[in-house]
Order: structure tokens, then sequence, then C-alpha cells
């Protein structure tokens, strides 16, 4: 998300048959039309992954600028964001409980291998924030459709090559 300007930004991943498929134009599909929904989903992974590479040291020179904008995405691109503004009571458990799996799963990186494989399952803590958003939008059977075609696409469409496998080398290669 371009925290400045408050809009989408159009990652791009390969889709089904050489298609190409933006996350952000799955996210607006996903959320029934609601760019609202969509910006504030694109936020959240983008204010995620910075705060991640922050807790893994991998901030570079500029940590206090990341941090900077991990906080300033937190006001403008979240707490301002008129989805979450008028959805925030059933919003706020969801995004707790996924800040909780993470810190799990930073935990269980560097245990034994079942530790391990539960430390890449809370990761992708943010697609049970993704459902709940769905099912807000279009309800049960909506999100339901949504929970699989999310499933989908993150592990194969967008996955880039992150799966288990790689994971567990990268928690070896940083013992």
């Amino acid at each position: 998300m371009d925290l400045a300007r408050g809009g989408l930004r159009g990652r791009r991943r390969a889709g089904a048959a050489g298609e190409t498929v933006s996350q952000d134009q799955k996210l607006v599909e996903w959320f029934l039309g609601d760019e609202e929904a969509a910006k504030f989903m694109s936020g959240l992974f983008d204010i995620s992954q910075s705060a991640d590479d922050f807790a893994d040291g991998e901030a570079g020179e500029d940590a206090a600028g990341l941090m900077a904008s991990v906080l300033f995405g937190m006001v403008d691109g979240m707490a301002l964001n008129p989805f979450f503004v008028a959805n925030r009571e059933r919003l706020a458990p969801m995004l707790i409980d996924a800040l909780m799996a993470w810190k799990l799963s930073e935990e269980l990186e560097s245990g034994n291998l079942t530790e391990k494989a539960w430390a890449f399952c809370l990761r992708d803590s943010l697609e049970r924030v993704l459902v709940g958003v769905a099912l807000i939008k279009g309800g049960f059977v909506h999100a339901l459709h949504v929970q699989r075609e999310a499933f989908n696409y993150f592990r194969y469409v967008h996955a880039d090559g992150h799966g288990f496998g790689a994971f567990v080398e990268e928690m070896e290669y940083n013992k």
C-alpha cells in the first residue's frame, strides 16, 4: 500500500495460464468490490511485513524510518480506514489473534521440526483476518469460498517459492 497516498499498490503475480493477477485486484474481488476493505487488508499485509522485517533485524540502515512507516500505516492506513472504523469491534479480536500467532511463530521457528511446522502455519494468520473480512462483506458461504481461493492463491500463485521445505531450510540456515 502506498501509505503516503493511502492507495492500493499493484503487486502483480503470475496467474493461471500466464495471466497476470494483482494481489490487490484479488482483494477487491474477494471483498465484493469494497476498495476500502481491500486497502485495509493490503495495508495490514504491508505493515506486518515491515514489522516482521524489523523484528528479524532486516530493517537495514534506516530502522527508524521503517518503524515510522509501520506506525504511520497503523494510523493512516488502518485506524482511519472507513472499513476498519465501521467494523473495528469485529476486526480488533482478529488482529490481536493474528499478532499473538505471529509472536508464537517467531518463538517456534528455532524449535524442533514439529515446532517449525507450527511456526510455518501460524505465520499465515493474516489469512484468517482476510477470511474474516470476507465474512463481514459477504457472509458465511462467501467466506468459505474466499478461504479456499485465498489458500490456493497464496500457496500456488503468490507463493514466490516459500513452501514449507524452503521455510525449514531457512530456519536451519539461520540457527
